[in-house]
């Protein structure tokens, strides 16, 4: 038994481990006047910063979905011929951000377009997590007890700590630092 035990655990080490996604994603509904999906809408993301175009198709239920844009600044365009060329502008995406925009096209030429200046939602409603971006600045110039980054995650809003130990950050000491709750859940 001691060589199948053996096989399973060099198999377990071959698996590769799911790393965590920074890049964001941008998805919604394709609509027309009326409340009813477009199929075939043409979606097309384009980074301000990078000057790069990533583009996706609505299906059939009027969904899109753009992934893996790195974060920056963005503008959103979607038009299908028959409608007037949607715009959106003054889309800021942060790490792993996964941003909800719907996007509702009129009926129209394809020459005419329609422009939304504005924020993105900060409510974002494509999932329930939570991130934040800890910046370099910070690190430098914030000092911490024993070198431990952890101490970082309490300036993050929503984070509380747990317990009352504010004693040597040591790695030693973990467990004590590590009692966080973030937005009510432990």
């Amino acid at each position: 038994m001691k060589p199948v035990a053996c096989l399973l655990v060099a198999l377990g080490a071959c698996i590769p481990l799911a790393a965590q996604e920074y890049r964001a994603s941008i998805s919604g509904d394709v609509t027309d006047p009326t409340g009813a999906p477009v199929e075939g809408a043409r979606i097309v993301v384009t980074s301000v910063d990078r000057n790069t175009q990533t583009e996706a198709f609505s299906n059939a239920a009027g969904r899109y979905l753009v992934q893996f844009l790195l974060p920056g600044r963005y503008v959103v365009t979607a038009e299908k011929p028959g409608f007037k060329k949607f715009v959106r502008d003054g889309i800021t995406l942060a790490a792993s951000d996964r941003l909800g925009l719907p996007i509702r096209l009129d009926l129209g030429a394809v020459t005419e377009s329609i422009t939304v200046t504005g924020e993105a939602p900060l409510l974002q409603t494509e999932t329930s997590s939570r991130t934040a971006t800890i910046e370099t600045r910070m690190i430098d110039n914030i000092p911490t007890s024993g070198r431990n980054l952890f101490q970082f995650q309490y300036t993050l809003p929503g984070v509380l700590k747990a317990s009352n130990y504010w004693g040597d950050f040591e790695l030693y000491a973990f467990g004590n630092i590590n009692a966080v709750i973030i937005s009510g859940g432990r």
